[in-house]
């Protein structure tokens, strides 16, 4: 009993190196989009979650820098930025046309930003629409866009990344 207590002396300090709550975090890279279908407007309702820190180094990474978003130095120009960038890399299609979206704003939580937006002239339902979702991808190539698309009662689920950006869904 002694011997096994004095090599699990010996062995504790490999262990604890060994565990995984000791071993550095890697950060998840991770955008979170809900898109609602409502019949009775026959828009879409979109709400973008992200990382403030995330959006703001893709959009350095495209000359903008000092942006500041949530914070109280918020830079006055942030939210045009913003909506340019997110407009860029979020589409939306439906029978080969573009469909035209309205940004309706953003709210922040800590270190989280959300960002809201209706999708107008969608065909009757039921229809598909093409969604393209390059939401920091040309920054991070480990980043990876979560959609949950849901439509009257269904929900698709979505992992969209680099090689794989666009899907079709059905309303």
């Amino acid at each position: 009993m002694k011997r096994l207590f004095s090599w699990l002396i010996l062995l504790f300090p490999l262990l604890i190196q060994a565990s995984p709550a000791v071993l550095p975090s890697h950060p998840i890279y991770v955008s979170v989009c809900e898109i609602d279908y409502n019949p009775e407007t026959q828009h879409l309702e979109v709400a973008l979650r992200m990382f403030i820190d995330d959006i703001e180094a893709a959009m350095e990474a495209e000359g903008l820098s000092n942006l500041r978003i949530g914070s109280p130095a918020e830079a006055p120009e942030a939210p045009q930025y913003l909506e340019r960038y997110l407009r860029q890399h979020l589409r939306f299609a439906a029978g080969g046309a573009a469909l035209p979206m309205d940004f309706l704003g953003t709210s922040v939580n800590q270190d989280v930003i959300w960002c809201y937006f209706e999708v107008k002239g969608l065909p009757p339902a039921p229809g598909t629409i093409k969604l393209t979702n390059t939401i920091l991808l040309d920054w991070l190539e480990e980043q990876k866009n979560i959609v949950y698309f849901r439509s009257q009662g269904a929900q698709t689920n979505l992992l969209l990344r680099h090689g794989k950006s666009e899907a079709i869904v059905s309303y």
